[in-house]
């Protein structure tokens, strides 16, 4: 998407013009990155009014998500929005709201018995008890839940889980293993490995 080849106001311009296309009912919305059109354009459109400092903005156009996102029948596409929602909450460094909305999304997983999209929920949840100076309590699951993905997903996305690693153990003051979990990653990009980033 624009947005993550940032370029921020031409992904939001985007994204307003879908919000403000009218909605065709008879010939049904399009689905991509697992939401409906309008429903992905408004998360979209909340990340980049954020990242341009346009707080109200972003805020209204998130709201704007979470209403289509309660409107939706399909669980799948409910628990895709929740993970687009968590990016939001964590940028606008919401801790209560990336919980409340990380609780969500794990109680809906383990529903649709998808545990392997469980990942942005334990990220966040050990992203905010970090944030909220608890980071000791999640050491030892972060780097358990590193080993599973490291297991599971070899390549894809590594580099982000060791760099959320490596700064969860320097805020619990293991220096050393946190410089290791950013070789790690550092050594992951090199090896052309960075495929999801």
């Amino acid at each position: 998407s624009l947005f993550s080849l940032a370029r921020i106001p031409e992904s939001l311009q985007y994204a307003e013009m879908v919000l403000e296309a009218p909605v065709l009912e008879e010939a049904g919305e399009f689905f991509g990155h697992g939401l409906t059109s309008r429903l992905f354009a408004a998360h979209q459109s909340a990340l980049a009014l954020i990242h341009l400092g346009m707080e109200e903005e972003a805020l209204q156009r998130y709201n704007l998500a979470v209403e289509l996102t309660e409107q939706l029948q399909d669980s799948f596409l409910r628990a895709n929005s929740l993970i687009e929602g968590l990016k939001f909450l964590r940028r606008r460094r919401d801790i209560p709201g990336a919980l409340q909305t990380a609780d969500q999304l794990q109680c809906l997983l383990v529903e649709l018995d998808l545990p392997s999209y469980l990942i942005p929920a334990t990220h966040t949840r050990h992203w905010a008890l970090m944030e909220s100076g608890r980071a000791a309590e999640v050491v030892e699951a972060t780097q358990d839940d590193l080993r599973r993905r490291e297991e599971f997903y070899p390549r894809v996305g590594l580099t982000a889980s060791y760099v959320a690693t490596g700064l969860i153990l320097a805020r619990a003051g293991h220096l050393e293993q946190a410089e290791e979990m950013l070789e790690r990653g550092r050594a992951v990009v090199h090896q052309g490995g960075c495929l999801y980033e």
